[in-house]
């Protein structure tokens, strides 16, 4: 339960991110949500793969669901106060 509490937040999240950016960005800038997509679903595998371990088994699932969300929006900020600007 406690996997799918955390796939649920970590997945609205994402989408946020991936809606803020498919408003500001365009052209190959665009490929950056389908591998985003990737990123969480490949971390997502892994996560569930390493819970049983502990904190130390799904920590790099958690990297690579997150940092890309994390990255992602702080691109949104840098593109929004570009155009505020």
């Amino acid at each position: 339960m406690a996997f799918l509490d955390n796939t649920i937040e970590q997945a609205v999240i994402a989408v946020g991110l991936y809606l803020a950016l498919s408003t500001l960005v365009s052209g190959a800038w665009l490929s950056l949500i389908p591998v985003g997509v990737l990123f969480f679903l490949v971390g997502r595998v892994l996560f569930l793969r390493g819970y049983p371990k502990g904190v130390e088994g799904r920590a790099l699932g958690m990297t690579l669901t997150m940092m890309p969300t994390v990255l992602g929006y702080v691109l949104v900020l840098v593109l929004l106060a570009v155009r505020w600007l």
